[in-house]
Parts: C-alpha cells; structure tokens; sequence
C-alpha cells in the first residue's frame, strides 16, 4: 500500500514538472546572465573623466560681425548676359548712377518679332471689321431708312391739324377772278404706320443676328491685338532697365556677376551698401543677455582703434544657434565699417546709457 503511494506522488510531481518546466527554466536563465555580468563587471572598460554641458559662447574679448541695416541687391530684370559693369567692390556710388548693362541683343531680335505680330493681328482685325462692314452695311442702312420713316409717320400723326372748311369767295367768281385751289389734307394712315414698324423689327432683328455671328471673329483678332501689344510694351520695358543703376548713394559691396557671365532673372547682381546703417553683430549666451541692458555701451577695437558701441537690439538665434542671441551694436562711426571686417568686442565692461542718449 505505501509502495503505491509513492508511485501516485511521482507521477502527479512527473506531470506537474512536464506542464509548468519553462518557468523554473527562465528563472535558471535570468539568474545566469546575472552571474555572468557580475563576474565580468571588473573586466570592462571605465570612464575616467565628467561629462559637461556644451561650452557657452564667449561673453568678453570675443569678435563680432559686420552687418548692414540697409542693404539692396540690384538684380537683372531677366535671364540673360551681363554686357559691362561699371563699379568695383568698395567703391562709393550715388543714387542713380550705372551700376552694369545687360546685353540686349536678343531683346531686339524679340521685338522686332513681337512688333511683326502687331502687324499680323492689326491685318485680321482690319479683315474682320471689313468683312463684317460689307455684310451688315446694307441692312444698317435699311435699318437708317425704316427708323427715319418711322419718326416722319409719327410726327405726321402728332402734329396733323384738323380740317378746315371750304370758304368760296363768290364775289371774285362774279367779277371773273379764279378762287385759290384749295390745299389736299392726307390723313395719317394706321395701317401704313403699323407696316413699317414690322419692316424696322425685321431689319432690326436681321442686322442683331448677323452682328452676333460676326463677334467671335472680331473679339478674337482684338485679342490677338491685345496680346501683340503686351508682348511689345514688356520687351520694352526689359529693355529700358537693361541700365541697372543705384537705388541710393552708398558703397558697393560685391559684384556677383562680370561681364559676359550669365545673369539669373532677378538675383542679386550687384550690391550695394548705406554705410550708416553698418552695424556690429555678436553672438552670446543667455547669460550674457541677460546681463546687457537695453542702451548699453561697449568697448570695440576696429581695425586697431578702440571705439565703442550702443546695444540697439537683440535677435533670438535658432537652429543650431537656438538659445543663443545675436547682439546689434551701432558703434560712433559705423561708416568706416567694411562687410567681413574683423572688430573686437568687449562684454565686460558694460555701462549703461540713458534710452534717449
């Protein structure tokens, strides 16, 4: 009896292992790769140094940039070749003077094409009108004729007087003397009235739906006119600014494209700078922001010679300059500025002027 105990216990504790063997057998393997790093730990390579956020840009003795607050590209007016340029980078220029010349060889062949084509569309139009002329002219005219009629009968019936009764002078028959023949009196006819007002109608309704086969000819060659003319008055206007001049005194800064090079349609060819709107720019931490009031005045070194400069504005940077900002300064003589000109700027000694001064 007790023999078959423990053979019913080994079988139920057999059946009980094949059923639920994998959770034991994950606790077995979560154990062992515990081991195993443990046992390595030693082995394995160590850190010696701190990490340390990224280096805050410098807040003293650093460089600024040289930017202008007005600054104007003069561009092509279309895609072409530059002919010549007239000015060098750094030189002066005034208001309206000839910064480069496009060639306009092609523009002349283009107009001389466009203006042909006004010819074209002036000859379909003239051909449609007279055509049209010649068709309708004779029912304009009868149309002419009906409403004169018309307004003759009418005015008859409205002012046609009464008639008057017959008065023979007897004496002058007796003495031999011939009576004045009396004047006929036509009475307004209704009927004939009516007659032309259905002729006018007709004529009238013939001479509309003639016209009306006509317009689709006439509005399409005033189109083409219309077109030719556009195309003549823009060709001439790219020639007129093929002259590109200064839009306001200042200096050149760059010349982009020579002679003989190809211009893109309005990108910049030639640039040009107002020297009083130069400007320092410097970029800095947030610290440094914070610390520099609104008017507040640094040391500058430009070319060499200290000078000084007044915090006019803050630009928030972004992208790769994200919580960083871009620090304008107007230093005493910003017309002795050049673009790319190396200035130095002193942050840490910062003293603070009135708004207004």
């Amino acid at each position: 009896m007790e023999h078959t105990r423990n053979s019913e216990t080994f079988w139920v504790l057999l059946r009980f292992l094949r059923r639920y063997w994998r959770i034991p057998a994950q606790v077995v393997g979560v154990l062992a790769m515990l081991g195993v790093l443990l046992l390595a730990l030693p082995f394995l390579p160590r850190f010696n140094g701190r990490l340390e956020a990224s280096s805050p840009i410098p807040a003293a003795g650093g460089g600024g940039a040289v930017e202008s607050l007005v600054s104007k590209g003069v561009g092509s007016p279309f895609a072409g070749l530059v002919a010549s340029t007239a000015v060098n980078v750094g030189q002066s220029v005034k208001k309206g003077d000839l910064l480069f010349k496009m060639d306009i060889t092609e523009l002349k062949a283009q107009l001389a094409a466009a203006r042909a084509d006004v010819a074209t569309a002036q000859g379909i139009l003239q051909q449609a009108l007279q055509g049209r002329d010649e068709q309708l002219g004779p029912l304009r005219a009868q149309v002419s004729q009906l409403r004169r009629q018309l307004a003759a009968e009418q005015s008859a019936v409205l002012a046609a007087p009464a008639p008057e009764p017959l008065v023979v002078d007897e004496g002058a028959v007796e003495f031999g003397e011939m009576a004045a023949e009396p004047m006929q009196w036509v009475a307004p006819d209704p009927a004939r009235l009516e007659a032309i007002q259905v002729a006018l109608a007709g004529a009238s309704a013939q001479l509309a739906e003639q016209s009306r086969q006509w317009d689709p000819a006439v509005r399409d060659a005033e189109r083409q006119l219309a077109s030719a003319h556009r195309a003549v008055n823009q060709i001439r206007g790219q020639i007129a600014m093929a002259e590109r001049r200064s839009p306001m005194d200042g200096v050149v800064t760059s010349v982009n494209i020579r002679a003989g090079q190809w211009a893109p349609s309005r990108q910049p060819v030639v640039q040009v700078d107002n020297p009083k709107g130069y400007r320092v720019v410097v970029l800095v931490d947030k610290a440094t922001r914070e610390r520099l009031p609104a008017g507040a005045t640094v040391p500058l070194t430009i070319s060499g010679t200290p000078d000084r400069g007044k915090l006019e504005k803050v630009v928030a940077g972004w992208d790769k300059d994200l919580y960083s900002y871009w620090l304008w300064f107007k230093p005493s003589h910003p017309e002795k500025l050049r673009p790319g000109q190396a200035v130095g700027v002193d942050l840490t000694p910062v003293a603070t002027v009135a708004a207004g001064s």
